[in-house]
């Protein structure tokens, strides 16, 4: 699907929702997510690009970085850990 603001998701819907596994790119900021989808958000293992070149592997609950993950900033520096409600 590509959206009006040049967005687009390539993956799998279910009765009109992102569920099972998908990507999407986000035309503003290259920022863009591959991963698990329950609901239209992340649920699930994905890795997600930021703007300023940090990228996370690890999983998600209901759009949030939440257990397992990696968090790597664009300068090389890493987390390796557990992550509650998006913090570490």
């Amino acid at each position: 699907m590509i959206f009006s603001d040049g967005d687009y998701f390539i993956g799998e819907w279910s009765e009109g929702y992102v569920n099972g596994k998908g990507d999407y790119f986000s035309s503003k900021d290259g920022c863009s997510y591959k991963g698990e989808w329950k609901d239209n958000v992340y649920d699930g293992y994905g890795e997600e690009v930021m703007a300023d070149g940090s990228i996370y592997k690890g999983t998600y609950v209901i759009g949030k970085k939440e257990g397992k993950g990696i968090f790597s900033w664009a300068d090389g520096s890493y987390y390796d850990g557990e992550f509650v409600q998006n913090n570490f």
